[in-house]
């Protein structure tokens, strides 16, 4: 009975260092993605096309957990910097073996086509669907439904900034709706 007490206690315990570590990484995945966003804006103003930012994960992240705390903050940063339009933008760094620094690299690439795709009139066919006032552009224009969850943006926005994460909820979104018609 106490053997199988201490069992219990020892996994709620690793569970909620797990989940504290995790907190704590997400806090830590916001922080350097807004400050990583920064430096992209401050790249394209200096008509730069390319960045490439090294950061450290903090010491109290990482010694919480030294196996897998890159790993873990590698897979978080997945998601966010994929929305950005930089798929394989996080990697790490090739000197990161060092067991007193873990570094990483965030990087982001963009040119000239991909204003093109963004500034390029939409041709809407006759039939445009229903209308609506789009949360991100705040523009009327046509709208589509987000696969699977639903919400409402502009067709323009949803082509333009291939979403790839629902801007009201973050869902992962799979696709939108051709248009959306309303009797």
């Amino acid at each position: 009975m106490f053997r199988r007490q201490l069992a219990q206690e020892t996994a709620e315990s690793e569970a909620a260092y797990r989940a504290e570590t995790e907190r704590m990484a997400r806090g830590f995945v916001a922080a350097k993605m807004e400050d990583f966003m920064q430096k992209c804006h401050e790249a394209a103003r200096k008509r730069k096309t390319f960045i490439r930012v090294e950061y450290q994960i903090d010491d109290v992240l990482f010694r919480r957990d030294e196996a897998s705390c890159r790993e873990l903050v590698l897979e978080m940063f997945k998601g966010p910097m994929a929305e950005l339009g930089f798929p394989d933008g996080a990697r790490p760094h090739p000197d990161s073996r060092s067991r007193y620094r873990v570094l990483f690299f965030l990087e982001g690439k963009w040119d000239g086509e991909d204003v093109a795709a963004c500034s390029e009139p939409t041709v809407v066919p006759a039939p445009a669907g229903t209308r609506i006032t789009c949360p991100i552009c705040h523009e009327h224009r046509p709208a589509v439904a987000l696969i699977p969850c639903g919400h409402v943006i502009c067709r323009d926005c949803q082509r333009c900034q291939q979403i790839r994460q629902c801007p009201m909820c973050r869902e992962a979104t799979s696709s939108a709706t051709r248009g959306l018609f309303m009797d």
